[in-house]
């Protein structure tokens, strides 16, 4: 299993869109093969910091879930963003 932290960073003003482009990618991911569990998270210091942690049973789920229509149609809006997502993976170790 896999766990990917990936921030977000939206466009002054936008902050509620990406708000709702999280939340919405979050409700579509639950239905996509080997996705396990998702947080989302608003930076206290800078609202306009969205990120997510997400387990995915390996690194090739969650690289389908970035590539499928699904995905880039809800996250990927032009505007939005001030840059690209910036992920960090992470291996999981079992309790």
């Amino acid at each position: 299993m896999i766990g990917i932290i990936v921030h977000h960073f939206a466009n002054a003003g936008m902050e509620s869109d990406g708000r709702n482009a999280i939340e919405t990618s979050g409700r579509a991911m639950k239905a996509f093969p080997g996705f396990r569990h998702r947080y989302t998270m608003v930076a206290r210091d800078d609202p306009s910091q969205l990120s997510t942690v997400t387990l995915w049973e390996s690194h090739d789920d969650f690289v389908r879930w970035t590539q499928s229509d699904v995905n880039r149609n809800i996250i990927r809006r032009p505007g939005l963003w001030k840059s690209k997502p910036e992920p960090v993976f992470f291996d999981v170790i079992p309790d």
